[in-house]
């Protein structure tokens, strides 16, 4: 019958709106399932088959119970920091001075850039490093199987040297593209990222002339950033620079993913920023496991029955009160569901010998100490096996990994540090502020490098004359 065939299809759609709904990107159910695939993605290279939606609900489950902790204590957080040292404010405007760069580093994609500029991405990204007195020497826009997006700028008042690393454009790619491959960063270096670790090796061997014979001789200091997937190859780079090739280098990452051994030694050149509870930087496998193990003892029938899930959902679904009965009914199906299946499913047990990566460097906190007050945003620094820096699931997990939040807690801790109209410095070194960069240089990095070249060649047929002559 017509009309019959008519309404059906009429309940389909309406259905699969429903349900776009509330899986859909804009929804913190959706987030969670987002997280839950990349992370089931990790965990199948391991040949753990888990379930999507345990993952999901699970951290939905917990982003309510840590949403009510915090409503319930709005000092939460900063109790959580007591007793953890404060980074001193000139660090603090270091980071802020450097994430503008990382973000740019995402060209199109950074919301600084102007799309009805008329010329390329290539001449935008000049006129921003213009107005900081930088000039731009390489860039690679697009990024290739283990060789990422970078580029290269210099300022000749300040003698720094910058690469910037760019990161995926989201925090689902980050987590996606991760890999539980590990290897040496070099002959008997640290344990890493196998992905990152290649890209790192890629950029050094590609630059190292470079940096050796051009920006060394003339006293320029190498600071490499970048954010995400990106923050952690720049951290890798600094860290080959000063082990194999003994290049003075230092590294700002942003939303740095675990990718060096835990048993590895802290490299004080490399200072990790995580933002409050962004998922990339504490999701490596190790870590993933052990959440999994914690959500595979979750009796799933009794948590179905919860009234939390409907406190949670009316977040999420803008609808009405009919549309929230039938997503929370649905929810409840597939929670129970969830408890069926897992009867039948092998149990999860901790993993021996599985090795357990890190954020590198020295690791900066940005959290709020009231929550939901922007402008409450402190920094401490945190040991890699705090507590803090555990999965746990939270509404802002995906949101916190954007450079955009990592800028904002910045220049919210340093405006009440140094108040509101102090203008943030270009850093030579991090051993005291800076005054504000001078106009940017005349000469073109060309003349620049090549007048550097000339110059280390002089001295090199300078130190044979001096060899002969003894």
């Amino acid at each position: 019958m017509k009309w019959f065939d008519e309404m059906k299809d009429k309940v389909s759609q309406k259905w699969s709106e429903f349900t776009d709904e509330i899986w859909g990107p804009d929804t913190s159910l959706g987030q969670m399932m987002e997280a839950s695939a990349a992370i089931n993605t990790q965990m199948e290279s391991l040949n753990f088959k888990l379930s999507k939606r345990e993952i999901a609900f699970g951290l939905y489950l917990d982003a309510h119970d840590t949403q009510i902790a915090r409503r319930g204590n709005l000092a939460i957080d900063a109790e959580a920091h007591a007793g953890s040292p404060t980074p001193p404010s000139y660090l603090v405007e270091v980071l802020l001075w450097y994430v503008d760069f990382v973000d740019w580093a995402y060209g199109a994609a950074c919301n600084q850039f102007d799309s009805e500029h008329r010329g390329t991405e290539e001449d935008q990204l000049r006129e921003k490093l213009d107005t900081r007195g930088y000039e731009l020497v390489t860039l690679e826009l697009e990024p290739r199987k283990d060789k990422p997006a970078h580029f290269i700028a210099f300022n000749h008042a300040d003698k720094l040297c910058l690469l910037v690393v760019c990161g995926t454009k989201s925090a689902a790619d980050g987590l996606t593209n991760a890999t539980v491959l590990n290897e040496e960063l070099y002959e008997g270096g640290p344990v890493c990222h196998q992905g990152m670790a290649r890209g790192a090796r890629w950029i050094a061997e590609r630059y190292r002339s470079l940096f050796s014979h051009v920006f060394a001789p003339a006293q320029y200091k190498l600071v490499c950033c970048g954010h995400s997937l990106g923050a952690g190859t720049a951290a890798l780079v600094t860290m080959l620079m000063n082990a194999k090739y003994n290049l003075s280098s230092e590294c700002f990452a942003f939303a740095t993913p675990a990718c060096v051994s835990a048993t590895s030694t802290v490299d004080e050149t490399v200072t990790t920023v995580v933002l409050r509870d962004d998922i990339v930087p504490r999701a490596s496998v190790y870590n993933v496991y052990q959440k999994l193990v914690e959500l595979r003892q979750l009796d799933w029938n009794e948590v179905a029955k919860g009234k939390w899930i409907e406190d949670s959902l009316r977040q999420d679904v803008s609808d009405t009160e009919f549309v929230l009965e039938k997503a929370t009914s649905w929810a409840r199906n597939s929670m129970t569901d969830i408890a069926e299946k897992n009867k039948t499913r092998d149990p999860l047990t901790p993993v021996e010998g599985l090795e357990r990566l890190i954020p590198p460097g020295n690791i900066i906190h940005l959290y709020q100490a009231e929550h939901e007050n922007v402008e409450s945003y402190h920094a401490s620094i945190l040991e890699a096996d705090s507590p803090v820096l555990s999965i746990r699931g939270s509404y802002g997990m995906m949101a916190d990994h954007k450079i955009e939040g990592y800028k904002e807690a910045l220049e919210a801790i340093h405006t009440r540090q140094a108040g509101p109209q102090t203008p943030v410095s270009s850093p030579r070194k991090t051993d005291k502020p800076r005054p504000p960069p001078p106009p940017p240089p005349q000469k073109t990095w060309k003349v620049f490098v090549l007048f550097a070249m000339i110059s280390s060649l002089i001295a090199y047929r300078g130190r044979l004359l001096v060899s002969e002559w003894l």
